[in-house]
């Protein structure tokens, strides 16, 4: 019987890498910006934009912002959120409700006051029939996987 064999020599694999570490690293934070930076047009672009949720105030379209990317020494970390003060109803479109639940005014010798079909309409309380998903955060995400793995690869080649 023969044998192949060979053998790699990577003595100098780690002090290659030692010496452009920083530059990999800065490259990825910088990258990661970007893909963060993408991510928020794509959601307030598309899919806030007609796609999924049709804008009426701009509210939640406002309110979608990148997170400042961080690096831990470990982990580079980034993103993009929405919601939060006037469009604190974000996560309710994006996951949707449980199903129906009934408002009621927060005084309770209040009334409540909405438009239905242009007529303005009034009421001690209602039941509202629940919200569908609409997922908008995640589905984004899913979608732009494989670019966002791509140029991270791309990042770390030209570094």
């Amino acid at each position: 019987m023969g044998t192949v064999s060979f053998t790699v020599d990577t003595s100098g694999v780690e002090a290659a890498l030692q010496g452009r570490a920083d530059r990999i690293i800065n490259s990825l934070v910088r990258r990661t910006t970007a893909i963060d930076e993408s991510l928020q047009a794509k959601i307030t672009g598309e899919k806030l934009s007609g796609q999924v949720l049709h804008q009426r105030t701009g509210k939640l379209i406002g309110s979608v912002r990148t997170i400042p990317v961080t690096n831990d020494g470990a982990t580079i970390a980034g993103g993009v959120q929405a919601g939060g003060g006037p469009a604190y109803y974000a996560v309710y479109q994006n996951y949707g409700t449980a199903g129906p639940y009934e408002i009621r005014p927060i005084d309770p010798k209040g009334v409540l006051v909405f438009l239905l079909d242009g007529k303005t309409v009034f009421a001690k309380r209602v039941m509202h029939p629940g919200l569908p998903a609409r997922n908008f955060m995640e589905s984004t995400l899913e979608e732009s996987r494989a670019g966002i793995i791509s140029s991270l690869q791309s990042a770390v080649d030209e570094a």
